[in-house]
């Protein structure tokens, strides 16, 4: 979410761009943002690494940008990033850059919390491999 959307490997339909604030030894598959399947053909993921990707998640943010600024309970944001949650992160502040995948001012924005269902692999063996994953949600 740090990227602008130009840039963003959540919306890069080819995944060219999968490697792009990538570190260390877990690499990180960025799902859709839609319900739409994606093809993204282009993505080459270091040998070695260990994949991490969203089966199904969410992310809500709080609408006030002033760090500070009072605001509803996480407790209240959980509850809206997902009825069903199994990885939940703890509260955190969410650094917006301009042209931001929510289409608002760019910014600290805090409260922020995350949850859903993601899946880690061990590294696979070299070569070419198509992964597929999704699921589905719904918010009450």
């Amino acid at each position: 979410m740090s990227k602008p959307v130009d840039a963003n490997p959540l919306k890069d339909p080819t995944g060219a761009r999968c490697a792009q604030g990538q570190s260390g030894p877990v690499f990180f598959l960025v799902g859709s943002s839609t319900r739409l399947f994606q093809v993204r053909d282009k993505c080459v993921v270091p040998a070695g690494n260990v994949l991490f990707f969203p089966v199904v998640n969410g992310v809500v943010r709080h609408r006030r940008r002033k760090l500070g600024a009072a605001g509803p309970a996480n407790n209240d944001f959980r509850a809206c990033a997902g009825t069903v949650r199994r990885c939940s992160a703890p509260a955190f502040s969410l650094t917006l850059p301009d042209q931001n995948l929510f289409g608002i001012a760019a910014g600290k924005y805090r409260p922020a919390v995350a949850d859903g269902y993601y899946l880690m692999l061990k590294p696979l063996s070299k070569g070419c491999r198509t992964i597929m994953f999704g699921g589905a949600g719904h918010l009450s």
